[in-house]
């Protein structure tokens, strides 16, 4: 009875259980390659042109008695002068160019440069 007891579990076991052979190698996956993108070299000549427009309102209300010209003057100058305000409305515009030339060795870039505007 034990025997034959011991022979069903046996073959419950094996049937039951997924065999795995140990000299069949594992599929090999290779890592992707690291592809390094090209990089553009910092050294060279360049050229630009550059422009804009600005304009303002840098009015200013004037009190010449609370400006002191000369601190150490026996006159008081400030006595002459009334109060007034400076009305400017500056605007204009500008242009200009620039070029220069960059040598760079390894991580370093060194370079000269002339603008006019």
């Amino acid at each position: 009875m034990k025997t034959r007891l011991l022979a069903v579990a046996s073959a419950l076991l094996l049937i039951g259980s997924a065999a795995h052979a140990a000299d069949i190698p594992r599929p090999i996956t290779k890592a992707p390659s690291l592809v390094v993108a090209p990089v553009a070299p910092w050294a060279g000549w360049y050229a630009g042109v550059q422009g804009g427009y600005g304009w303002g309102d840098p009015s200013a209300d004037v009190n010449p008695g609370s400006i002191s010209p000369f601190p150490f003057a026996a006159i008081d100058a400030r006595a002459f002068a009334a109060p007034f305000t400076l009305r400017t409305r500056p605007e204009g515009g500008f242009a200009g160019f620039l070029a220069g030339y960059n040598w760079q060795f390894q991580t370093i870039v060194l370079g000269i440069e002339a603008d006019f505007s």
